[in-house]
């Protein structure tokens, strides 16, 4: 089963991903030795795979993935050595290479390319960040294009908010980036996202008065500092939280705060691991369970309510009552598998011995509504 394996498979190379990496030998063909040393390497990529996933009695199904994984080989390959290559009579190259392939670079691959994002449903994900350069709003700031084009290049869709937006919640954004993870939900519901981004970068040029290195140089200094948070639209969950500082010259205050920025948001993405913290979150729902937020209307009684929470119970990881209110019983469900394989379970579901059912009203996101018929 293609949902068994994708639910093994980061508590596969999670577990593995501290032991030596794979030396893996492979041979690839193309039109140039160029081309088929790239061949040879991706077929070790695909050969170290096959290691990484030999206790998987699902690994059959695998293969109708795989090809998400290995449309990229940069990072995963840490070093290729041409064992031989030869030309064949039609004039392709074949060349067989013995290849040190990344375990931990594998798992980063496989959670860039596609399994991760397919278990949460390919999250849709809404970048906010107001930034400042000397005191003035830039509109197209550096650190939202620098945080979009991460996770664009890590194959997730990515929704940017228009002009138009921007300037009729602009009391919403500045409370969003505050740090009230309500607000920033709401504006992530409003742009069809399921995780929104926010953040402040504000540059501000630094005092090098007393610098020696600067004295009649006309060089300027200039401090960025970058702070992001990601919240959860559906549950308004903060899935990660960062900051950080860089500094630019440059004879243009400006430039240098820009690229001081620039500099900032690699490091806070990349350094400090903000993009980390949430495929780490991700991940752990991933393996312990997604949190629906599930309503279940025409509730007659409290012993019904009672039935309907121990029936769901059967499936899932856990399940919390949270109020029980006009007939409404409010439940707070640990899922695994997406809010759709949740809907698919219980639809149709028989809730006690006068063979009611539950039936699917609604579901949005995270969202489920279901209805005692």
């Amino acid at each position: 089963m293609i949902t068994r394996l994708l639910l093994v498979l980061p508590l596969l190379l999670a577990g593995i991903v501290r032991a030596q990496d794979l030396v893996v030998e492979a041979t690839g063909f193309g039109p140039t030795v160029e081309a088929a040393t790239r061949a040879a390497n991706r077929s070790a990529v695909e050969l170290g795979i096959g290691q990484v996933l030999t206790s998987a009695t699902e690994i059959q199904d695998f293969q109708l993935k795989k090809d998400l994984v290995l449309t990229r080989t940069e990072g995963v390959v840490r070093n290729s050595e041409v064992l031989s290559q030869q030309q064949g009579p039609d004039g392709a190259w074949e060349v067989k290479v013995r290849a040190t392939v990344s375990k931990a670079g594998l798992d980063k691959d496989l959670a860039e390319l596609g399994i991760l994002r397919m278990q949460l449903d390919n999250p849709r994900i809404a970048v906010l960040v107001t930034e400042q350069v000397m005191g003035k709003l830039k509109v197209d700031g550096v650190v939202e294009a620098k945080v979009i084009e991460a996770f664009r290049s890590r194959e997730f869709e990515v929704v940017e908010a228009s002009a138009e937006l921007r300037t009729q919640r602009a009391s919403q954004i500045a409370l969003a980036t505050g740090g009230d993870a309500k607000a920033a939900a709401e504006l992530g519901a409003e742009l069809g996202a399921e995780v929104v981004i926010l953040g402040t970068a504000t540059a501000t040029e630094s005092d090098m008065s007393e610098n020696p290195y600067f004295k009649n140089t006309g060089m300027k200094s200039s401090g960025g500092t970058v702070v992001l948070k990601a919240v959860e639209v559906t549950t308004s969950a903060i899935l990660a939280n960062q900051n950080g500082d860089a500094a630019m010259v440059n004879p243009n205050p400006d430039v240098a705060g820009s690229k001081a920025l620039e500099k900032a948001a690699a490091l806070v993405l990349e350094k400090k691991g903000f993009i980390d913290q949430i495929l780490k979150t991700w991940r752990n729902q991933v393996n312990n369970g997604t949190v629906l937020r599930v309503r279940v209307r025409n509730i007659p009684n409290y012993a019904a309510a009672q039935v309907i929470q121990e029936e769901l119970k059967v499936d899932a990881v856990q399940v919390v009552r949270r109020k029980l209110a006009d007939g409404v019983l409010f439940l707070d469900v640990t899922w695994r598998g997406t809010a759709d394989d949740f809907c698919a379970a219980v639809d149709g579901k028989k809730v006690n011995k006068n063979r009611n059912k539950l039936a699917v009203a609604s579901a949005e996101n995270k969202d489920v509504v279901l209805e005692v018929k």
